[in-house]
């Protein structure tokens, strides 16, 4: 994660002297900030909610709740990082508040044993069955995902969605660097456990076992 404690923002003051000046009574020294990370506290959210609407909403209240608590940000340490562990949290809140959310991460977890060759030409849809087998277990898999645990889930999403390194999701959610692979290894293995039977049906019932 880039270190941006001596950014400067479109005005030219480091993020510690608008933060400063914010805390002071400065409201508009806020506004350099939002322009300047709001796309990457965008993108963050998305990743994390698979949701255009639901990003842009809880980026707005990341902000809100940014300058609301703005004397509780250390000038010292990176702002973004700051932002990004404001974001994370509203975002699991929000799990905790919906039971079931539509998701699309799959790519990284690499559940299955060995990628199969063996392609049968499905001559209706112009596509194979491998191709609609492959579909299946992703909506599959991404369920899966969506009903473990908010840390769980949060984990997953930063390691596999953002490719974040264990380090980045500690400092996002407050963990510790133990702590967050501890809790990945227990994920992918919620999800192999949970999954186990129900991929080896899916396989059965397309006839590629």
């Amino acid at each position: 994660m880039a270190d941006d404690s001596i950014a400067h923002g479109p005005e030219g003051m480091s993020d510690q002297e608008a933060a400063i000046r914010v805390i002071a009574g400065e409201k508009e020294a806020f506004d350099p900030l939002v322009r300047k990370y709001a796309p990457a506290v965008f993108r963050h959210l998305f990743v994390l909610t698979r949701s255009h609407t639901l990003a842009e909403d809880l980026c707005q209240e990341t902000f809100l709740r940014a300058f609301r608590f703005i004397a509780q940000f250390d000038p010292q340490k990176p702002l973004l990082s700051w932002l990004l562990r404001i974001a994370s949290n509203l975002a699991i809140n929000e799990w905790r508040r919906e039971a079931r959310r539509e998701s699309r991460l799959v790519q990284g977890l690499r559940l299955r044993e060995e990628p199969r060759t063996d392609l049968i030409e499905d001559p209706l849809q112009g596509r194979t069955l491998q191709s609609l087998e492959t579909q299946e277990l992703a909506q599959v898999v991404e369920r899966a995902v969506d009903r473990l645990p908010e840390k769980m889930r949060a984990v997953v999403r930063m390691r596999y969605g953002q490719e974040l390194a264990c380090n980045e999701i500690g400092e996002l959610l407050g963990m510790n660097l133990s702590a967050v692979k501890t809790t990945l290894f227990r994920a992918r293995e919620r999800l192999r456990r949970n999954l186990g039977t129900k991929l080896k049906d899916l396989h059965n019932r397309w006839g590629l076992l």
